[in-house]
């Protein structure tokens, strides 16, 4: 009989250890898992942090770029008006527009020159109605040709802004 205790004792305190274990074994895993989600979760906020640093950082160079890039296109364009005098007439009728009696309808040296200066284009728009047309520039179109007769239409923000007397330096064609 005192055999059959013992055995019932090994036999109590084996499953009381077995028991033990695994729950100890399941607090562990439990706290694993709950660390695992928090660290996780703190690492992509940091990642969400850091993409938002670069985005914005990204927007503040091309800000600066583009800020950077009207300014010279107003102080360029200022040496490309220099070209010309301010003696200009324009006959919508024949579709001339001359300086000085010069006729500066495909007259691309001043253009020409100033892209060779630059490494922009420049272009010289003459009135046709509402509308406005290239007559003179070193605009090129995909296939290399200048883009002669191109027009700023009626709608287009640049118009507002030229009939107002002000320079544009926005991107005519999208």
């Amino acid at each position: 009989m005192f055999n059959s205790n013992k055995k019932q004792r090994h036999s109590l305190a084996h499953k009381i250890t077995v028991v033990g274990g695994l729950l100890l074994v399941l607090i562990l895993a439990a706290i694993c898992a709950v660390m695992t989600m928090l660290h996780s979760q703190r690492a992509q906020e940091r990642n969400l942090a850091w993409l938002q640093a670069e985005v914005n950082g990204v927007e503040q160079a091309v800000s600066a770029y583009d800020t950077t890039a009207k300014l010279l296109a107003e102080r360029f364009f200022k040496v490309y008006r220099d070209q010309f005098g301010k003696a200009f007439a324009l006959n919508e009728e024949a579709g001339k527009l001359t300086q000085l009696g010069i006729s500066l309808v495909e007259e691309h040296g001043a253009a020409d020159k100033f892209t060779e200066f630059t490494g922009g284009a420049a272009a010289l728009f003459m009135k046709k109605g509402d509308d406005y047309v290239l007559i003179n520039g070193s605009l090129k179109t995909e296939t290399g040709e200048r883009a002669m007769g191109t027009l700023i239409p009626t709608g287009h923000p640049a118009n507002a802004l030229i009939k107002g007397g002000k320079p544009n330096s926005a991107l005519l064609c999208q």
